[in-house]
Formats: structure tokens, sequence, C-alpha cells
């Protein structure tokens, strides 16, 4: 599995720009039903360079706004194609937040979560070996108080993508060593 830091970059004009990570996927993101927790998010953040790469095959009701209103849940488990026309048809800073990626295969209940994915105050992101949270997913993106983005994935061709479309990125357990001696 792959793990990533990414602050304190101009690539990312605000933290967390899913228009961006998703722009790494390569489509991909529309492989996975989504686990959404934690989530605290603004509509409205500025203008990034990521929309002017939007996905040809996206259709919009609207040019402007793609509706956001499911997003507006404690938990959220919503299919990637819906995800990708919410991220993209709207101008959305992830402040908070956990996005789980999880096969379309496997069926998740959220009234019955075993473990429920966090940002705020979660310490198992700063150890010597991080980790995926949820153990169906197969890809983690954590959008950490405005100022960071992680990236886990146990698909190595997303990780390489991630690491080559933010050059600023940095392995997270390397990252992490400078706080273990």
């Amino acid at each position: 599995m792959m793990s990533f830091i990414l602050e304190r970059t101009k690539q990312m004009p605000f933290h967390t720009d899913m228009r961006r990570v998703f722009n790494v996927f390569d489509g991909k993101q529309k492989d996975y039903n989504w686990l959404i927790t934690d989530l605290v998010y603004y509509v409205g953040a500025r203008r990034s360079a990521a929309n002017e790469l939007l996905p040809d095959d996206l259709e919009f009701e609207d040019s402007e706004n793609y509706p956001t209103d499911l997003l507006d849940k404690y938990i959220i488990l919503i299919d990637g194609e819906e995800l990708t026309k919410i991220i993209y048809g709207n101008d959305i800073q992830f402040v908070w937040g956990v996005f789980s990626g999880i096969p379309k295969n496997i069926e998740i209940d959220t009234d019955e979560l075993e473990v429920m994915p966090y940002a705020d105050g979660n310490p198992k992101f700063w150890i010597a070996d991080p980790t995926i949270q949820h153990p169906m997913a197969d890809i983690e993106v954590v959008c950490w108080d405005s100022t960071l983005t992680l990236l886990f994935s146990k698909d190595e061709v997303i990780g390489k993508n991630f690491q080559e479309y933010f050059k600023d990125s940095i392995d997270l357990k390397d990252y992490n060593k400078k706080f273990f001696k």
C-alpha cells in the first residue's frame, strides 16, 4: 500500500480540492462506491485550474453547480459517478473528511458500520506504518483541517500518479520517520 502527504504546496490552491485529486485518478474514482465520513466542507471555494481539466464524459443539469445535498449527511455512501459530478460540478473546499473508495461489488450498510473512518483528531495517521481505516476500502483520501491532504492507495498506479501529479507530495511513512527515532 502507498501513502502520501501533501501540504504547503502551490499545486493545490486550497486543501482539499478533490477535483485535483480526482484528476490523478484518471476516472478510476467512478469504479468505486465512496464512504464519506467526518465531513466539513464549504461550497463556493475559489475556482482552481482543476476545472479546466473536466472529464469530457460528464453531463450536468446545470453548468454552474451540481446539487450537493447528498453531502449533507453524517455518513454518506455514494456511487463514484454521482460523486464525480458533485466534485467537478462545484467549487468545494473539503476542510475535514475521509473519502473511502470501496469496490462496487462490496455491500456496505451505513447503519451498521464497524469502522467509522475519521480525520479530526485521528492519531493513527502519524505512526510508523499508517493504513487505510476501513478494511473494505482500496483508496482513502483524508482532508485534514484545510492544511493538508493524505492519500492511501492499494492501487500502485493511483499512488504513482499522485506522486507524479503532486511533485510536492511526500511518502507518509518517510514523513512520519522524523517523529520516531
